[in-house]
């Protein structure tokens, strides 16, 4: 963000400015204000700092407006006129009394912007100011300037070991490229022009100024309300710079006013506030002890809870690892480590002995099978062997058991004898029809298995 700094400029006449001269004024007192004498009644002068002040062309401002004063009472330009009798002639007129013979600038930048300019950059201000304003209008060209004033005086006084801040006074005389005075050629369209032109001719240059209040005099013809706005803006701009401190002071009170007012009412509002934010405090204590102690009954319950899970754990892992004693230490995870996980893990450990143990089973059990079959297998071969033996051919024997009777029953050794290999034939058939059983069972059980 930019500043504004608008050229103050005023047409300077010879006594005071007659009732509806606008932007002008009496030339000697804008001269020794602006000169050596300082004759301002402003409450921020300061005569101690006056020595301060530089000066160009003239020092004494009353030197500067006598000089304009003779200068202007000697001027004379040739006009044509008649006689009574109608014959032309050609006579020499003066200026009249008021008219606008020099004219004065004010170039004033604020305070806050200049407080850390050095020297050249006050001149190059100085100098870039009065180049943009002889573009705008070539009343103000360098030529016609007879006077100029860097004031240090007035103002912001500067602080301990700081440059004062300042403003400068342009004064010059009021002819054109002709050399003819050209004086009502300052007035508010003028001054529109330059509030229009000058910043950003001076943004050119280097300088971060903003635009201007420029008023619009088209409108200020159909807009009532805008005319009365800007005259009252005028009017105010007019004033003296005491009018314009005072002003200042009294508006400043009337905020200051406006702001203590507003800060007892902030002021009502923070205690009523704190009213309520220490209650909404006391509340949220205890929505906080509250909670706290819900925290800590919840912290027991999870602590609890852990200790049941940790003891089925325990009790879980004992019986998938068949241990019975109660004094077993079975390692719990870390509480950062699921129970679940290292449970799960248990039962597929678990899973796989019992997958073994039946597997260790079976295999004993075939065994076992095995050799049962194996020693009825030679069993059977023995019993065939022995009946194969049995066959009586010894007719020796079996005409001896048949001559031989037992008393008691009248039956022969040979009859007992053929009644008990029956028997014998009998059993062995059975024992048969079980061997063959069994080998078909097991040819059966191979099959599967493929």
């Amino acid at each position: 963000m930019g500043w504004k700094c608008a050229p103050q400029v005023m047409g300077l006449v010879r006594g005071e400015p007659k009732a509806g001269q606008k932007h002008r004024a009496n030339g000697r007192k804008i001269a020794m204000e602006a000169g050596y004498e300082r004759a301002s009644l402003s409450d921020t002068l300061d005569r101690t700092r006056s020595n301060q002040n530089e000066y160009e062309g003239y020092r004494s401002g009353k030197e500067f407006w006598d000089v304009m004063e003779q200068e202007a009472s000697e001027y004379r330009v040739q006009v044509k006129g008649k006689t009574k009798t109608g014959e032309e002639i050609i006579r020499e007129k003066g200026l009249q009394h008021n008219a606008v013979i020099g004219w004065a600038v004010i170039y004033n930048p604020p305070a806050e912007v200049c407080r850390d300019w050095t020297q050249a950059q006050y001149k190059k201000f100085h100098e870039d100011c009065q180049e943009c304003m002889g573009l705008i209008s070539p009343i103000f060209r360098k030529e016609n300037i007879r006077m100029t004033a860097f004031h240090k005086d007035e103002g912001v006084p500067a602080d301990d070991g700081e440059e004062p801040d300042g403003h400068f006074h342009d004064l010059g005389i009021s002819l054109d490229e002709n050399g003819h005075y050209c004086g009502t050629t300052i007035d508010a369209k003028l001054l529109v022009t330059i509030n229009k032109k000058f910043p950003a001719l001076m943004r050119e240059r280097g300088w971060d100024m903003d635009d201007l209040d420029v008023t619009d005099f088209d409108r200020a013809k159909v807009d009532s309300d805008y005319k009365a706005e800007r005259d009252f803006k005028r009017g105010q701009s007019g004033k003296s710079v005491n009018q314009h401190i005072r002003r200042t002071a009294e508006k400043l009170m009337d905020d200051a006013e406006a702001i203590h007012a507003e800060a007892n009412n902030e002021k009502q509002e923070v205690i009523k506030l704190a009213k309520r934010s220490r209650k909404a405090d006391q509340e949220r204590l205890d929505i906080l002890n509250h909670n706290r102690d819900v925290l800590n009954k919840q912290e027991k319950r999870i602590d609890e809870s852990r200790r049941i899970i940790e003891e089925s754990f325990r009790a879980m892992v004992r019986i998938m690892r068949g241990e019975g004693h109660e004094d077993d230490e079975i390692e719990v995870p870390e509480k950062n480590v699921s129970i679940a996980d290292a449970l799960r893990n248990e039962m597929n450990a678990w899973q796989e002995r019992l997958v073994k143990e039946e597997q260790e089973r079976e295999r004993l059990a075939h065994e076992r099978w095995e050799k049962e079959r194996q020693a009825l297998l030679d069993n059977m071969r023995s019993m065939v062997e022995r009946i194969e033996k049995s066959a009586d051919r010894d007719e020796s024997r079996k005409h001896f058991m048949e001559t031989h009777w037992i008393k008691s029953t009248g039956e022969s050794f040979e009859d007992v004898y053929q009644r008990d290999i029956a028997k014998m034939h009998k059993y062995d058939a059975g024992l048969a029809r079980q061997v063959e059983e069994m080998a078909g069972s097991k040819s059966e059980d191979e099959t599967q298995k493929q």
